[in-house]
């Protein structure tokens, strides 16, 4: 699993074949054979095991609290941190890779974990916090926003990823306008935990994963 991860990572499933897997796990293609029947069962279970810590550490984060502003910055917080620390694991895009009968799995955990975020909206909504025309608009707009870090963060850059997961929670509160009464909510009036407990969060529902040093 782990070779066929850096594999699709690099050049993309489409391009990589069970020979090629087979020798950079260095193991016949006979033995992977035993354990997978097919390249896809390998791509499938790359993605479940990936969705479902995505879920595990999501759920976690944002029930540690009740009220929307800080669940919000849990979820960003996390989100931010995984993305960046386990970069090969973000194969969302070969989700058009799989057939017919394999694609809709995929896809209702991936509407599981959009749905956490989903109801952390829908709440700050519904209790007047939020202040944005549509929940689904802004959760798409937040996980873009999120997702985009993947393409430019290197872990020997200039800005540390708990710094980098501090300002883009701090961009989430001022995207969905969170406030209390006429005030705005800034990330230092919420007295949330800082990014180090989250991304001891990530690292104990993650071990195991490859992730990038």
């Amino acid at each position: 699993m782990r070779a066929a991860l850096r594999l699709f990572a690099s050049k993309g499933y489409g391009a990589v074949g069970i020979r090629e897997i087979a020798l950079e796990a260095q193991v016949s293609t006979a033995a992977l054979y035993h354990y997978m029947r097919t390249k896809e069962d390998l791509l499938l279970a790359l993605m479940r095991d990936r969705m479902d810590r995505m879920i595990a550490v999501g759920r976690i984060a944002r029930d540690e609290f009740d009220d929307p502003e800080r669940q919000l910055v849990a979820l960003v917080r996390v989100h931010i941190i995984t993305h960046a620390r386990f970069p090969d694991g973000v194969i969302d895009a070969e989700v058009r890779s799989l057939s017919p009968e394999a694609r809709p799995g995929i896809v209702a955990l991936r509407d599981e974990y959009e749905a956490c975020w989903d109801a952390v909206l829908d709440a700050g909504l519904a209790r007047d916090l939020f202040d944005v025309p549509q929940a689904k608009l802004a959760r798409l707009a937040l996980l873009e926003m999120c997702n985009g870090v993947i393409h430019w963060y290197r872990p020997r850059g200039d800005t540390r990823l708990n710094d980098i997961a501090d300002a883009y929670a701090e961009m989430a509160l001022a995207l969905v306008r969170a406030r209390r009464g006429n005030r705005s909510r800034r990330l230092a009036d919420l007295r949330a935990p800082s990014s180090d407990h989250y991304a001891h969060l990530v690292s104990r529902v993650f071990t195991g994963t490859t992730r990038l040093d």
